[in-house]
């Protein structure tokens, strides 16, 4: 099945990455990554962490709409929407004006701030950004305390409404079930989004499973997964940003990634993270059903990855399957 346009990308590698290094960006990284994640065509970037209480303004911390403006002028040309994320009590409302930089506000919260969101979500509406709303451990919530929460969704009409695998501990199982839930009771002009993270192993597992699901069960409302480079964030990490275009183009969506891996050839290690390059090949040879030989082979070589991955893609089935040596291969 080919998918629609109806799953979209947000990547958060400047702000949940930001665990990794205390969100230490330079300036130089910051924009290359904007600029890097701009070129595929993903429909969504978060910048950082806007938090208008707090004296901090350094790397991907910002204490105001006009530092985060400073660094976005920086960038020609992108065609993302810009996103930050605050977190409640880390703002004051009333700093919080339109900005036209900003496409999005991702609103973070815990479960017994839920009652007292409304005001703050509201100004930040009317200043006339798009809402993603965050409810953090969305798994701890009960099915009446998922009732509120779908309640407050319909009346504040937020852009999206997230599932939040906080602890990395969501199973397929228990993810469709929460997704089910509120599908059937949003109002369908509001998407859903997940954002996972990997403890179990299961970041990838679970957006495939929730991807499958929703192509075969809800194609009213848009399904937006967050990513980031490398799986960089806090404990064992996300989903990768490259896993999920490499998925997605399989599928039909039209990104491109050729300025992503070459952003991941020149870092080797990204925030930490060591062999970002040639688990993304592993991977892509179980997507494409291939001989996992060509990967160990070709990584030794001094050859980009876009051009293992175009070769890799390009071998015929009888090929994939039946490793060769690859001596008389020319890049």
């Amino acid at each position: 099945m080919v998918i629609t346009k109806e799953v979209n990308i947000l990547d958060c590698t400047l702000r949940d990455g930001g665990y990794l290094n205390n969100w230490q960006f330079s300036r130089e990284e910051t924009v290359k990554i904007i600029k890097t994640l701009n070129s595929t065509g993903i429909e969504y970037l978060e910048c950082g962490y806007l938090g208008t209480n707090s004296a901090i303004d350094e790397g991907t911390l910002f204490s105001s709409l006009e530092k985060f403006s400073e660094l976005v002028e920086l960038v020609e040309n992108h065609s993302n929407k810009l996103m930050l994320m605050i977190n409640h009590r880390e703002f004051d409302p009333k700093k919080i004006t339109k900005n036209d930089f900003v496409s999005g506000i991702r609103y973070a919260f815990s479960k017994k701030d839920l009652p007292i969101i409304f005001r703050n979500v509201s100004l930040l509406s009317e200043n006339g950004y798009q809402i993603f709303l965050q409810p953090m451990n969305t798994e701890s919530y009960s099915d009446e305390e998922l009732e509120q929460l779908i309640d407050l969704s319909n009346l504040l009409e937020p852009e999206v409404l997230y599932i939040v695998d906080s602890f990395g501990s969501l199973f397929p199982e228990k993810l469709l079930e929460i997704y089910s839930f509120l599908a059937k009771k949003l109002k369908k002009k509001i998407n859903i989004g997940f954002h996972p993270h990997n403890n179990l192993r299961l970041a990838f597992a679970n957006t495939k499973s929730l991807i499958d699901f929703k192509e075969k069960n809800d194609s009213n409302r848009n399904l937006i997964i967050d990513s980031t480079i490398g799986g960089v964030g806090r404990g064992a990490g996300n989903l990768e940003t490259e896993v999920l275009i490499l998925y997605l183009k399989q599928k039909g969506k039209n990104y491109q990634y050729q300025n992503l891996l070459d952003f991941i050839d020149e870092e080797k290690t990204f925030l930490g993270k060591k062999n970002i390059s040639e688990n993304l090949l592993y991977f892509f040879s179980g997507l494409i059903k291939c001989h996992p030989n060509y990967v160990t082979a070709l990584s030794k070589e001094k050859i980009p990855l876009k051009k293992i991955i175009e070769f890799l893609e390009n071998l015929d089935d009888q090929k994939k399957s039946v490793f060769n040596h690859l001596s008389k291969v020319a890049f």
